[in-house]
């Protein structure tokens, strides 16, 4: 230890040191950034960023030594021999690579062997550099220290590569920087206190060896390297991280299946259409429209030919559109269209006539797909601003009620509003009195859908999705009764009885399965929310972890402060928060930014897409990628083919649920559905062992 603190205070300049060890935690937190964006990236992209980190690193273990060798005076003319002073740099950087390489590979016991393999790689490369200093004279080595630098190397590479591949955070990053520059500065200084130069004048020096300034100017390059490296590093961490914003905005703004505009970029256009025609006292005519026989289709050639019929209807409607005239896809076969109109009422009912006619002909012009020739007709609704509404929710409504009519209709296949339009409203007021008894008749019930891992196709829980036995009706999904729930308020103690029951009904239910629960917007702006979970936590005894609250990014917009606290205090309590139909709003990145999520769910519409559509799949692609790289586990929902299921787990998805998984099932008939992989079980909320459900299926 005395040599290398003589060899650190007598012959070395202290500017060279100070500056060769800020060179080395500079180039060692850069290391570790590009490391964790290595471990974070696509299968397909990590090569290249483990390549980049090498030569980052690489560099900086040179880079430190030879700028630490600038400072060195062994009191005799000296230089270094170019081949092995390049070499020492290609080690440095080849060790790197085959470290990281082994560190992301995620075996047991990888970043240890890394690590080792990093330390190894540091005395290479300060012993081949070391070789390359020539002197007229003999350099001896105490070979203790030669070892003694070799084990320091060794064990503090190790650790810096374990903090760095398993501990996440600032205080990790940091404990490995420290690690990472001790294991480089302990083996320079270690490996130097071990020299000893004995002169010898009949040893001459070769002309041809790199000075003291050249050696800077190498130096100088190779920090260019590394400034290089984290520049490009940079440009393609933007731009993929550009592409992606611009694959969201695309996504919040078009259908995944037609590429048409969605009910949100429709809302847009018609408010801002609506604008400008009060302020030129114009008007603007609103054309809802359905396709007529698809549902037959669809029946009969099933959900692929179908979806190939939109795509090739929507592509013919989006060519036949003129300035001043826009179309948006808004459900499955559901379109909403917008046309500026010019002149008084007469002419400008008459444009909106002619507009609907043109949609509809060429809606009904015969689409062949691969042997057969299909063809489906339109019914369309028109309303005008601002005679019928003068808004956009009023008129989308009132061309919706139009539409219907025309459907109902065997006379007509376009129809204008009227204000006798309103049966559809009264249905809705009437279905709202039979929700009310409904309740005290126990007719809502929950239905479970299984989600499993995709990797390992365990079971991981249910989502508890709400059901109405109607009583001449039969069972009625959500879509149609859940609106008029939060409409009118009665949300509230629905949405109370089904979180109640799901938690009594899941403490029956192995402990390593948890239960996910839909919380609507209604619920949330509500006060005491939190109250009623913890309540219902309390009353059932259902572990909080094992509860997990499903929200959209509705319930953010309104008051985003005020859903964030709720938010906030339902992770307190140990529940868990996903999102739900993730990428179906607008504001899906900044929703993100305001909360962190425990989890993401893709939206079933893209799910379904991805077996028809390229643009679907890039999406979902790019769901999972953010997610991965946010450190939020993802679910797919609607996964129906098993070629969805095998694209998704290809792309390394955690978990989904679908009809090709599971279908939602009775209360009653899940105890029958667990038996079949766990078996009897002597205590009903004991664990039971994995479930291979695909293999079991």
């Amino acid at each position: 230890m005395i040599r290398v603190l003589d060899c650190l205070t007598q012959q070395h300049d202290y500017h060279y040191v100070a500056f060769a060890v800020l060179v080395c935690i500079v180039g060692a937190w850069t290391t570790l950034q590009l490391f964790s964006r290595a471990q974070q990236s696509a299968d397909d992209q990590k090569l290249g960023w483990v390549f980049l980190t090498a030569v980052v690193a690489g560099s900086t273990i040179w880079t430190t030594h030879f700028l630490a060798m600038l400072g060195f005076d062994p009191l005799v003319p000296h230089g270094y021999a170019p081949f092995l002073t390049l070499l020492s740099w290609l080690a440095a950087v080849a060790a790197c690579v085959l470290a990281l390489a082994i560190a992301i590979s995620k075996h047991r016991g990888a970043a240890l062997l890394a690590g080792g393999v990093f330390g190894a790689g540091i005395a290479v490369m300060h012993y081949t550099g070391m070789n390359a200093l020539l002197i007229p004279g003999r350099i001896q080595w105490d070979e203790t220290l030669v070892v003694a630098s070799e084990i320091i190397g060794i064990v503090l590479g190790a650790a810096a590569i374990h903090v760095a591949a398993h501990c996440t955070g600032p205080k990790a990053r940091a404990t490995a920087t420290v690690l990472f520059t001790l294991a480089v500065v302990g083996v320079h200084f270690t490996g130097m206190g071990a020299i000893d130069i004995i002169p010898d004048p009949t040893i001459t020096v070769p002309a041809s060896l790199i000075d003291k300034s050249s050696l800077a100017i190498g130096i100088m390059a190779i920090m260019g390297i590394v400034v290089g490296t984290i520049v490009t590093a940079h440009t393609i961490d933007r731009r993929s991280h550009n592409s992606a914003l611009a694959q969201f905005r695309h996504l919040a703004l078009h259908d995944p299946l037609t590429g048409l505009p969605n009910r949100a970029q429709s809302s847009n256009v018609i408010l801002q259409w609506m604008k400008e025609a009060a302020a030129t006292n114009e008007r603007l005519a609103i054309t809802g429209m359905d396709l007529n026989r698809f549902k037959e289709i669809n029946d009969v050639y099933g959900h692929n030919t179908g979806d190939e019929l939109l795509m090739v209807v929507s592509q013919r409607l989006a060519n036949s559109l003129a300035p001043g005239e826009f179309i948006a896809r808004i459900g499955g076969d559901e379109f909403l269209a917008a046309k500026k109109l010019a002149g008084d009422a007469l002419s400008s009912e008459v444009a909106a006539f002619e507009f609907a006619s043109k949609l509809a002909e060429t809606v009904s012009n015969p689409v062949q797909l691969a042997d057969r020739i299909m063809a489906v007709g339109a019914s369309c609704g028109i309303a005008i601003f601002p005679e019928d509404g003068t808004t956009a929710e009023a008129l989308t409504l009132r061309a919706d009620l139009a539409m219907y009519r025309a459907k109902a209709s065997k006379a007509n296949e376009i129809c204008r509003y009227h204000e006798t339009m309103d049966e559809r409203s009264r249905g809705r007021s009437e279905l709202a009195l039979e929700l009310q008894e409904a309740m005290n008749r126990n007719e809502l019930e929950l239905f479970y859908q299984p989600q499993i891992n995709m990797e390992s196709g365990e079971l991981v829980g249910f989502e508890a999705l709400l059901r109405w036995r109607h009583p001449r009706r039969g069972l009625v999904g959500p879509g149609e009764f859940v609106p008029i729930l939060e409409e009118t308020g009665l949300i509230v103690p629905v949405g109370e009885w089904a979180l109640e029951t799901a938690c009594r009904q899941a403490v029956q239910w192995p402990s390593d399965l948890s239960v996910a629960v839909n919380v609507s917007p209604v619920q949330c702006n509500r006060s005491d929310l939190v109250m009623t979970v913890e309540h219902c936590l309390g009353k059932t005894g259902l572990a909080p972890g094992r509860l997990e609250l499903e929200v959209t990014e509705t319930m953010l917009i309104g008051n985003l402060e005020h859903a964030v606290r709720v938010l906030r205090q339902l992770r307190t309590l140990g529940v868990h928060i996903a999102m739900d139909d993730f990428g179906v709003g607008y504001s899906s990145l900044s929703t993100l930014l305001a909360f962190p999520f425990d989890k993401l769910k893709i939206d079933r519409s893209f799910t379904s897409a991805i077996d028809s559509n390229g643009q679907a799949a890039t999406i979902v692609r790019a769901v999972i990628g953010l997610s991965r790289s946010l450190k939020m586990p993802v679910l797919a929902e609607g996964v129906e083919t098993r070629q969805q299921f095998a694209f998704l787990r290809g792309e390394k998805c955690e978990q989904a649920q679908g009809f090709d998984i599971g279908k939602p099932m009775p209360a009653h008939a899940i105890e029958r559905y667990l038996q079949r992989f766990y078996g009897p079980r002597s205590s009903p909320a004991g664990p039971g062992r994995s479930l291979q459900l695909r293999s079991a299926s």
